[in-house]
């Protein structure tokens, strides 16, 4: 039953540019994309939890390596979870293009954006990835 569950953690599901057709792109509770580690999708392993953990851990690490010289603390971590859901040229591009900043929006105080705001969340999932993800990582820290 569980090794029959494990097999349906995919998502992502759709035709990316340059495909044929449509095929899974995210693979395990932690959706590890086809473009970020192939290699570790293929051997199967992503359905080991523990395995496909140590390797989610792996890859946001990487994304940290890349924008560590240039952001740190809070800012460092967001930027690395957007990475890790929408990759780290979206991201780059986010930052460069200078999207504002979606709290903003938001409040409609569209006034007070410079263009020194970006909003890195822009090609993430919902615009909003890395601010949910650490919503729910506020939230798993207040339960005691």
């Amino acid at each position: 039953m569980w090794q029959q569950k494990q097999t349906l953690m995919k998502g992502d599901y759709g035709k990316r540019e340059g495909e044929t057709e449509k095929s899974y792109h995210g693979f395990s509770f932690w959706q590890i994309d086809v473009n970020t580690d192939l290699p570790f999708i293929k051997t199967g392993e992503w359905k080991n939890p523990l395995k496909s953990c140590k390797k989610s851990i792996e890859i946001l690490q990487a994304k940290m390596n890349v924008f560590k010289d240039k952001f740190n603390g809070d800012d460092l971590l967001r930027i690395s979870i957007a990475s890790y859901n929408c990759g780290e040229g979206n991201v780059k591009k986010a930052i460069k293009k200078g999207y504002s900043v979606s709290e903003f929006r938001d409040n409609k105080n569209e006034t007070n954006i410079t263009k020194d705001h970006f909003d890195i969340d822009y090609y993430t999932f919902n615009k909003d990835y890395s601010k949910e993800v650490l919503r729910f990582k506020g939230l798993y820290e207040s339960i005691e």
